[in-house]
Order: C-alpha cells, then structure tokens, then sequence
C-alpha cells in the first residue's frame, strides 16, 4: 500500500505508440496527439518534420489534385481554366522546385475530370472524364504525345466512372475500380486502345472504394448498405477468375481506405462519420491476417456531433511500412484536419495510429484535403478546395510549422489505487530535448481536470538552454505554482526544428513529502 508521504516521479520518453484508445492510458509510447512530429524514425524521440511551402508555379486556376512521376517526369492532374475539362501540367526544370508548366497538347476537349484516375502504364498516361464517360489517354510520352479523347468507353461498357485509385499489378495489369465493377487493361495488349475489359463484377449492392495487391491476388474494399446501416467488405481476386475467392467482413462504417502491410490487409474505416445516426463517430482501423472476419486494431472515438472524414483513396500513399492518409476528426476539443498515419517501423513496435504532416503548416485548412502524392521524400498535397498545392520544403527549413505532442491524461492511477479521486500537486514538470541550435526553442504547458485553455509552464530556447534540460520545480512561468488537480495533461510545442526526448514530472498527493521513484 502507497505511503501517503511518497512522491512520484514519471515521464513520457517513448513515443512510437500512437493516439490510445483512451486519452487516460498510459505507457507503451502513447500520445493523444503528435502533430507535424515523425515519431517512427527515432521512436524514442520526437523529431519535427520540415515545413511545407507553397509549390512553385503554384496557380489556383490549374487546379491540380493528383500527382505522378513518369519517364523521369512529374506530372500534374488539373483542369483547364475555368471549366472542369481534364488538362496536364508539368515540372519542366527540378521535378521537386521547378514550376508548373502547362503540358503541350495536353488537355481535353470536354466532359469533366474524375479525381480517381491518374496512371501511366506503357507510355501512356490515363485519365478518366465524365459527360460520356470513357477513359482518356495522354501519350506516348517518351515521344511526341498527344492527349486522346477515347481509350476505353466506359459508358458503352454499361460500367461507371472510377470510383476508387486505380493499380498496376506484378504481372502487368492496369485495374481501375468503377462502382461494383473491376475493368481491366492487359499490359501484354498493344496500343492504348486495345486489350480492354471489364474483369469482375460485384453484386449490384457494392461499390469498389479501394484496391490493393496482396502477393497473387488483389484485395478490393467495397461498402453497401442494409438498413440503413453500412457494412464493409474485402474481397479477394486471382485477377483470372469471374468471381472472387474470399469475402472478409470488415465490420459495420465504412472503408474509406485499404493497405497492405507486414502480409496483413488492413482497412481504415468511418463508423458514424458520414451517417445522419452518428452521434460520436470513430475512425477505427481493422486488420485481417486469416479467417473470415478482419480485428480491430485500432478505435478512436471522436467528439459528440463532430465531423469524421477519411479522405478518398487518391489522398493515400505508402511510406515504407505505413499506410498515410488525409483525415478530419475532432479529439478533446481539437480539430484535426492533415495526414494521418498507420503502421510500425519495424515488427519490435506496435502498430501506431498518429497524427502525421501538417498541410499548410499552422494555417488550418477551411476545406478538404483533394490529393496526396508522394515521390522519394517529399510530399505534395492538394487543398482547400481552390487549387493549393503544398510540397515538403527542399531546405532543411522548420520555421513556418509548429509541431506540438499532447500527453494522455495523468490521474495517478498507474502508481496509487483511487488515485483518480483524489487531489494532487505537481512538485517537479520539465522537459528534455536533444542539443538546441540556432532558432530552436520548445515550449511546455500544462492544463488540469478537463480545462480548455493551457498555462505556460516555460519555453527553453538556445542561448538560454542551448544543452536541452530544463525543470520547473512546483511552479510555472512568473513564478505561479502549479494548480492542483486530479487529472493533468502537458503539451510540448516544438519550433525550429527541436527535438523532443522526454517530459519529466513529480507529484504527490495533497499533504506528502518525501521522494520514491
């Protein structure tokens, strides 16, 4: 049994754990957010990642939502100016910091662009377009391409515009999923317009939102409704086969997103977020390595009578063992809207869910994230509904993006029974950092029993603490001492690029005194 003289001396110094299932859990790396902050690299500190900036030859009329690098060059999906017609654009220079160019002969006549087609399979790059809904072709582009009205007629083929990214498979096959059907392009067919199919077809209740290769088959994630409920399905498909081979049940929401990851199908999944019956909706991530029915991995619940929103499958890009993706969720009276993560460094690591890049640094976005793109390092980002487009910064640059990691709730309940219940008081709160250099500072707060509002406890900044340790003992900035409280929480804000290693804390309960580790 605790002695009611004890003080108790914690930290948070490991980070790879993600969001929790609940703000109270403590351990295994966890916090409720790590915003702009890489926690997988390093997972026993968290490391900031560069600012992002505005792409060069940004222009908002282009309209640019998708990005793809082809025959050494990179790619823009727009439209043309003041219409919703499909039109390319290029980096003519750097394919990172060059500015974007209009392709030459590179856009459509009519119709309007669909977001989901946007892939060069053997010198052609293909795009979709609604009005008589087909399939378009820019190419050959390792000579003197043109841009084609007609690849494939979809709207002949009694099929649908895409309604989910289409892939290109190991054994040389262009699949693009459309409503409840798979069509598919042959790779072994010659010219653009050959060699056309519609390969699968799902019963009429499901659509095809997402699909990934998974060794010799191919994973499709479909959603239907019963009910007024909505249940979501993987299936499985040899890619020869008139019909699948497996149907996994994924749950009820609805998959936004599907991934591969470690040999195991995982889903990202709404449950509640676009539903006129959600009351506090969740953003649960479900897995499948066998059987019949994929596990939850992963659940969070966001605020009551909040939005949820996973973004569609253009806006999901692989980043070694992770899946990353846009979403919008609101967590304890925060709104997030950026990139999100899934996945794990390596199997010694759990799974983490985590808050990734910020996309305008700290401007919050006022709408939607419309594409993601990623080529080596660097991301590119479409937003706001108006033709943005951010890139990672080229230079090693941090000072336009604040990365900020909030803790879960501390009670006390990990070192005393009923501790929750019960008063306490800080005695000690500091953090640790890895060497400031010029231009880094980070900042910590501290808030108690479900407050809104932050109270500065110090900013440790180089010249002042340029070795990166810095303890407050009882009292915060001006000398104030530390509030009591049942339950606290500490946010560090990280500026310039400065490295995060630990928040060191003690408390007691109200009246104690000596120290126990």
């Amino acid at each position: 049994m605790a002695s009611p003289d004890q003080i108790y001396k914690d930290k948070f110094d490991t980070f790879y754990g993600g969001i929790p299932d609940d703000i109270r859990t403590q351990g295994n790396g966890y916090g409720v957010s790590a915003q702009h902050f890489d926690i997988f690299t390093n997972p026993k500190r968290l490391t900031p990642f560069r600012n992002m900036v505005a792409d060069n030859g940004e222009d908002l009329t282009f309209s640019i939502i998708n990005f793809l690098y082809a025959n050494s060059v990179h790619y823009g999906q727009g439209v043309v100016s003041a219409t919703a017609r499909n039109k390319l654009f290029y980096k003519a220079s750097d394919p990172v910091t060059g500015s974007w160019t209009a392709v030459s002969s590179g856009e459509a006549s009519g119709g309007s662009r669909n977001r989901y087609l946007f892939i060069e399979f053997h010198n052609y790059i293909y795009l979709a377009s609604s009005g008589t809904d087909r399939i378009q072709y820019f190419g050959d582009i390792t000579g003197a391409p043109t841009f084609n009205e007609t690849a494939y007629s979809l709207s002949g083929a009694g099929v649908p515009l895409p309604t989910g990214r289409a892939i290109i498979t190991a054994d040389d096959k262009l699949l693009i999923p459309c409503g409840r059907y798979i069509v598919m392009k042959d790779g072994a067919g010659s010219g653009p317009t050959n060699a056309w199919s519609v390969a699968l077809t799902l019963p009429s209740s499901e659509s095809i939102v997402d699909i990934v290769e998974n060794g010799d088959s191919v994973s499709i994630a479909t959603v239907a409704t019963y009910n007024g409920t909505t249940i979501s399905r993987v299936r499985l498909w040899d890619k020869v086969s008139s019909d699948v081979s497996q149907t996994i049940d994924f749950g009820e929401g609805t998959i936004a997103l599907v991934e591969v990851l470690e040999g195991e199908i995982i889903g990202i999944i709404s449950v509640g977020g676009n539903s006129a019956f959600g009351i506090r909706p969740r953003l649960v991530v479900r897995k499948w390595g066998g059987g019949t029915k994929a596990v939850v991995d992963k659940e969070i619940q966001a605020d009551n009578n909040t939005t949820l929103i996973i973004y569609g499958s253009n806006c999901k890009v692989k980043n070694g063992n992770r899946v990353v993706f846009g979403a919008t969720i609101t967590i304890n009276g925060t709104v997030f809207n950026q990139l999100m993560s899934y996945g794990r460094r390596s199997p010694e690591y759990p799974q983490a869910l985590t808050f990734d890049r910020l996309v305008d640094n700290d401007t919050a976005l006022t709408g939607a994230i419309n594409g993601v793109g990623k080529i080596g390092d660097f991301y590119w980002i479409a937003h706001n509904d108006n033709g943005s487009v951010n890139r990672t910064n080229d230079q090693n640059a941090f000072t336009n993006a604040t990365a900020v990691y909030i803790t879960p709730k501390i009670n006390g309940e990990n070192r005393v029974q009923d501790a929750a219940r019960r008063d306490k008081s800080m005695v000690m709160g500091g953090i640790i950092t890895a060497p400031l250099t010029t231009g880094q500072a980070v900042s910590l707060y501290y808030r108690k029993d479900g407050t809104t509002s932050w109270t500065l406890v110090r900013t440790y900044s180089y010249g002042d603490d340029s070795v990166g340790m810095g303890f407050e003992s009882g009292n915060v900035t001006g000398g104030v001492p530390f509030d009591n409280f049942r339950e606290g929480q500490f946010k560090a804000v990280a500026t310039g690029g400065a490295e995060i290693l630990a928040i060191i804390y003690a408390w007691k309960l109200v009246g104690a005194g000596i120290l126990s580790e």
